[in-house]
């Protein structure tokens, strides 16, 4: 997300176009995974053995459209869980990031990394018990993501880049425990020094923000549908693959016929550039 600010050369006058963009982005498959869910969920509170009763409010969805279940006591819906609370979070780091970019890719270093490590501090200071609500806690994985950002453009050195993200590394372990953090550490070395394309790579880069949304909402009812019957327990693991089959074949669909149209549409959107000064 730095790169793409950086190469739309984006500044503060375009908060507004830059939030339009990204919910012309993500908005549309994130509704349409609302809308399977609630159905889904309907469906399976048909089944006879169904002890799950159905739920909707129209509250509950309007705070699903601007991620605010969480801080309003309600819960995300049946199937989304796992899921939605994390776009929550993305959404919060999508303002925040429109409101500190300038500031990281200032051209005063001294402002570049102060930015940096006040972004960073956060995570120190506030209260683990808003984990779910708040974006302040995981800002070392995004900042795995600004300085991977800074040494792709050569703002930093590979020697400065493995030391600070060696220090972020140690500060989200700390705060999350290893087995979280050591996987956005290989993503942000991955995208820093591997750049071989590969195909089997490239498509599930292209589906994976749908693959994302559908893939509990499929696997854990397929998987719990199952586990009813006594072939269910002996053949589990032949569910999860048919299970994950099904979420690449739907998230493939969905990827072609309303995310990349999504996508092609925000692109349209262009930032304001700032007027060049008369010369004096």
């Amino acid at each position: 997300m730095p790169y793409a600010l950086y190469r739309g050369n984006y500044g503060l006058q375009n908060i507004g176009r830059f939030v339009l963009k990204r919910m012309v982005r993500l908005d549309p498959p994130y509704l349409l995974a609302i809308v399977f869910c609630l159905l889904v969920s309907y469906l399976a509170s048909l089944h006879p053995l169904s002890k799950v009763p159905f739920y909707f409010s129209w509250q509950n969805l309007a705070l699903h459209l601007f991620y605010l279940c969480p801080f309003f006591g309600q819960d995300w819906v049946v199937g989304g869980g796992g899921v939605f609370w994390t776009l929550g979070i993305e959404f919060q780091y999508y303002l925040m990031l429109a409101l500190i970019f300038p500031f990281l890719n200032h051209s005063k270093r001294w402002v570049m990394w102060g930015s940096l490590c006040l972004f960073v501090c956060a995570c120190i200071i506030w209260d683990d018990g808003y984990r779910w609500r708040f974006i302040l806690p995981y800002t070392p994985f995004f900042a795995m993501g600004m300085i991977t950002f800074w040494h792709y453009i050569g703002r930093i050195q590979i020697r400065t880049y493995l030391v600070t993200l060696g220090l972020l590394a140690i500060l989200a372990t700390w705060k999350f425990g290893w087995g979280q953090a050591i996987g956005p550490v290989i993503a942000a070395m991955l995208m820093a020094f591997y750049h071989r394309p590969y195909a089997p790579l490239q498509f599930f880069g292209k589906i994976s923000y749908s693959l994302y949304l559908f893939h509990m909402a499929i696997t854990l009812r397929v998987v719990n549908y199952c586990d009813r019957f006594e072939w269910g327990h002996r053949w589990t693991w032949l569910i999860i693959l048919g299970g994950s089959a099904a979420c690449i074949a739907l998230a493939s669909l969905v990827y072609f016929f309303i995310e990349r149209p999504s996508r092609d549409f925000s692109q349209r959107i262009r930032y304001n550039q700032p007027k060049p000064q008369p010369v004096v």
